[in-house]
């Protein structure tokens, strides 16, 4: 962010930002990490590019609205994947027993579903 960003309008910033999607992604994403309590991931630009062909790393099917995500590891940061909706959801490790193996029985839809009742 340049210095002095802080005393621009929000007009100025949204067009600065529109120049530039990656540094707006990753704002974002440190934003999101904060308020989550997790580590960051790395800045777009360190990690591998995105699919050519759109498709998630995980399942290998196309995103409904075309958007990937990028799934990395909450305790290191480190980048993972590419990732579909879903497939960032179910490998959070809020679904996963300590061998990182899935939990049986559980829904990760379930958060989501009570969310929005």
């Amino acid at each position: 962010m340049p210095v002095g960003m802080s005393k621009w309008t929000n007009e100025q910033r949204a067009v600065w930002y529109a120049r530039r999607p990656d540094l707006a992604r990753d704002r974002a994403r440190r934003g999101a990490a904060k308020r989550g309590g997790f580590l960051p991931p790395p800045p777009e630009a360190e990690c591998p590019p995105r699919p050519a062909d759109g498709l998630c790393e995980t399942c290998g099917k196309s995103p409904a609205p075309d958007i990937l995500l990028m799934h990395h590891n909450h305790d290191t940061g480190e980048f993972v994947a590419w990732a579909c909706a879903r497939c960032n959801l179910v490998l959070s490790p809020r679904y996963r027993d300590d061998f990182g193996q899935p939990l049986t029985g559980s829904d990760p839809w379930a958060d989501v579903r009570s969310q929005t009742k």
